[in-house]
């Protein structure tokens, strides 16, 4: 380091962490604000005093995993874009928000906290924690719920919202804090209370939500376990949701072939449904996000995550259910080559079963008609997040009546 005296904020650094040992990390606005420092009264350039400020941090002691080191403009642009986004959700949650902007400014979210970007996703969750991100979206995700009614409002909200706020919570211990603390535990519960009864989409989401927020933490898990959450679960049964789903298609107005999209136990749920000689004729195409293929073990590590047990009923439900639903539609899946709940290995099985003609282990025929697998990378068991990045692929196989930019 160059010669002067120590600058206040280092030394208020040093000061916190020999006096405090119960924490040791600090927030992307003090990094940035000791790489200022180096360059304006150390006459260093950026490069410099950012290699500078990383080293003494890291000869404190100090834990630097939720803090963008690199000092790249790029970054800092992320983060500004992330602080704006969190400032949209909060005025959203009162109304007066156009929705495709909130939309946007979820997805962006979610995107810039997926785990596939590394360091940069652990910073983006700090600045959505430091901006009180968490919290705004609890408040989000319980305007899209009637709690009343238990009934779901604006679906395609709370699910931008509730895979936001699942990004933002993986992997992060300030995080974990701030869904605790922050309302989150009681929106998630809502919106798989509310899932349970409308959407099973939604259900599936809420799960998702927290067994990352769970994870290696017992209080997040406390807070669940005193709501209920592992009662709720069971609710979402597959026989029922398929259910729902036969009565949605029979209230259609007319017999047009129906086209499905679904995620997660959603998209298993769609399998299910299509599978059934009397809906076979009913269902054209169907794209699955993520689909839970083998339920049975899937389940077995949302167990683990969350550190509950969901029960004898949503096991027996299953056995009702294969494990590979033999669906002869149109099919094209999108999975995750880092889903750890779904493992990829169990849609690659459901795509090459529409090669042959006989259903292993059965001895039933079955004629299959075309499946696709597109594997994305760094979204894990959250794939609708590549929506945005599929759309083209999406209006293509649906045969949508309008055209779109991108890939």
């Amino acid at each position: 380091m160059r010669g002067g005296s120590l600058p206040a904020s280092r030394l208020l650094v040093q000061v916190a962490n020999m006096t405090t040992f119960t924490t040791r990390r600090i927030s992307q606005e003090t990094f940035d604000a000791v790489v200022r420092e180096n360059v304006e009264d150390f006459d260093m350039d950026a490069a410099e005093a950012v290699r500078e400020a990383r080293e003494q941090f890291e000869h404190q002691g100090v834990d630097l995993t939720g803090v963008d080191v690199s000092g790249s403009e790029e970054r800092k642009a992320e983060r500004a874009a992330l602080v704006a986004d969190v400032a949209l959700v909060k005025k959203a949650a009162a109304g007066g928000v156009a929705r495709p902007d909130l939309l946007e400014a979820l997805a962006r979210a979610a995107t810039l906290c997926s785990a596939g970007r590394g360091r940069a996703a652990a910073s983006a969750r700090s600045t959505v924690v430091a901006a009180q991100g968490l919290s705004a979206l609890a408040r989000l995700a319980r305007s899209c719920v009637d709690e009343a009614t238990d009934a779901v409002g604006d679906a395609g909200v709370l699910a931008a919202t509730l895979a936001a706020l699942d990004r933002a919570v993986r992997g992060d211990a300030d995080a974990r804090d701030a869904f605790q603390y922050g309302g989150c535990v009681e929106a998630t519960v809502a919106a798989l209370k509310a899932g349970v009864k409308t959407d099973a989409a939604a259900a599936a989401a809420a799960l998702r939500v927290a067994a990352a927020a769970a994870r290696q933490c017992e209080a997040v898990k406390a807070a669940f376990m005193r709501l209920k959450l592992a009662r709720l679960a069971v609710e979402a049964l597959v026989t029922a949701a398929a259910a729902r789903l036969a009565d949605a298609i029979a209230a259609l107005p007319d017999d047009r072939p129906v086209r499905l999209i679904g995620s997660s136990l959603g998209a298993y749920v769609a399998a299910v449904y299509a599978s059934d000689a009397a809906n076979a004729k009913k269902i054209d195409r169907m794209m699955l996000l993520a689909p839970t293929f083998k339920p049975r073990a899937c389940l077995a590590t949302v167990e683990k995550e969350m550190g509950v047990s969901l029960g004898d009923a949503f096991r027996e439900d299953l056995e009702n259910h294969p494990d590979f639903p033999f669906a002869p539609c149109r099919a094209y899946v999108v999975h995750g080559y880092d889903d750890e709940a779904a493992p990829l290995e169990n849609s690659l099985t459901w795509v090459r079963d529409a090669s042959v003609v006989l259903r292993e282990g059965t001895g039933e025929v079955g004629e299959v008609a075309e499946r696709r697998l597109l594997e994305v990378a760094g979204m894990g068991h959250g794939v609708e997040n590549a929506l945005p990045q599929i759309k083209s692929r999406l209006v293509d196989f649906f045969k949508l009546p309008f055209t779109v930019q991108g890939p």
